[in-house]
């Protein structure tokens, strides 16, 4: 399977969007989010099932968090994007592991080949889940682990909550976010057990923790500025807003961190992941 598309394979609406707005964020993506989503790399490896010399890959890696944590426990890793410019950015910070472009939809490996597949916030990004399951389940051994971190609901992520309900007040328009997967319906586990089983894993093997990291804030702009510079989905809903509405939501934000969250330390914002596993028949 080659997964690059070329100039007849047209992308979904929702695939040209993320494929575009990457190109956009990718050079802020390390500056605003890297420090709160590689601590959850370290649950989702835990679960991973790697040991030394194993075959691993990294799908959607990113900046390439989770690929050197695998590659710093002895696994022979491989990191893939179907995003050029994230790509480069994971090769100058991680310039000992290999990278290559990759659309999940349709990986470039045989059949059969890695010990563990798994990704670090990727799957809010797969146009078609299912389908991405299956070809997880396609490239790993028998036996083999599929682990997957996604952000919990919002009332267990609280960046998530601050954000939404901001934008419900203040923001103005349609979202110009083309309709693509609707994640959060992978919150019910036994509905995702049944994806996953139909996709070519046990059943029984399917697992759910939720990880729970504190976003310790200098300041209660923070989360703003990061959604506005390196989000994909909700920074294009908070880039065409007007710079009046901006402030709203910008001032909404910060009063609600400011007002919750305070710490002697600055200011404490729950995150929370679910960190998920399961094993290929």
């Amino acid at each position: 399977m080659n997964a690059r598309l070329t100039a007849n394979e047209a992308r979904t609406a929702f695939e040209q969007f993320e494929y575009d707005g990457w190109k956009k964020v990718a050079a802020a993506y390390h500056q605003a989010w890297g420090h709160t989503t590689s601590p959850f790399a370290v649950p989702l490896l835990d679960i991973a099932r790697l040991f030394p010399g194993a075959r691993a890959l990294d799908v959607a890696t990113g900046p390439g968090y989770a690929a050197a944590i695998a590659a710093n426990a002895g696994a022979s890793v491989v990191g893939v994007d179907f995003s050029e410019t994230m790509l480069e950015h994971a090769r100058q910070l991680h310039p000992s592991i290999h990278f290559e472009f990759g659309d999940v939809h349709a990986l470039p490996f045989e059949q059969g080949y890695f010990d563990s597949v798994f990704s670090n916030f990727g799957v809010q990004h797969f146009v078609n889940p299912a389908r991405a399951f299956s070809e997880v389940a396609r490239v790993l051994k028998k036996n083999g682990t599929w682990a997957f971190t996604l952000w919990a609901p919002d009332h267990l992520n609280k960046a998530g909550e601050v954000l939404n309900k901001a934008l419900d007040l203040h923001a103005r328009g349609a979202s110009p976010v083309p309709t693509g997967p609707a994640y959060h319906e992978l919150d019910d586990l036994e509905s995702l057990a049944r994806l996953l089983e139909t996709a070519g894993f046990e059943a029984t093997s399917v697992s759910r923790e939720l990880a729970q990291y504190t976003w310790l804030m200098k300041s209660p702009a923070e989360l703003f500025q990061s959604e506005l510079i390196g989000s994909v989905r909700s920074g294009a809903r908070l880039r065409e807003q007007s710079e009046a509405v901006l402030r709203m939501i910008n001032k909404t934000m910060a009063d609600t961190i400011g007002e919750t969250y305070a710490t002697p330390d600055g200011f404490a914002l729950p995150m929370a992941a679910y960190v998920i596993s399961a094993s290929k028949r």
